[in-house]
């Protein structure tokens, strides 16, 4: 692990971060005064590593690990700090949903129709003509 990042996950643990609505304070590690992180597209701090270098600092690693993202299946998001827990969630489109399950059924029969002919049909010698192996392929499977 990188430097910075331990001494991050060293603040994250013990340091007294607070949200603010534009960003995070986070304490300096030496124990006088604190700085201002901000985390959009670009982190940014107003430590003089950060300035300096123009690279995310042991303050801005501090705020990540103070916050983690969990994605469930569902696509629902649920933002955790150490102080709350907050359940992000977006609306449906019913409608939409609702001619998608509808519609799903005859989609998948013309879908896999298409695809089983796809299948090669093997040369025939002699004998009675076989059935084409796509049709038979399509026939052999549940679509009940």
């Amino acid at each position: 692990m990188d430097a910075r990042k331990e001494r991050g996950l060293q603040l994250a643990q013990h340091g007294t971060i607070v949200q603010l609505t534009q960003g995070w304070r986070v304490p300096a590690s030496s124990g006088s005064g604190s700085y201002f992180v901000r985390l959009a597209t670009k982190p940014s701090c107003t430590c003089p590593d950060f300035e300096y270098w123009q690279l995310p600092c042991k303050h801005s690693y501090a705020v990540e690990y103070l916050i983690s993202w969990k994605t469930t299946t569902e696509g629902t998001q649920t933002v955790t700090t150490k102080t709350e827990t907050v359940k992000v969630t977006y609306k449906q489109n019913w409608p939409a949903y609702n001619a998608a399950q509808t519609e799903e059924k005859e989609r998948f029969v013309v879908l896999l129709d298409a695809l089983c002919k796809l299948v090669d049909q093997p040369l025939q010698g002699k004998g009675r003509p076989r059935l084409p192996l796509a049709d038979m392929i399509l026939a052999a499977l549940p679509l009940s």
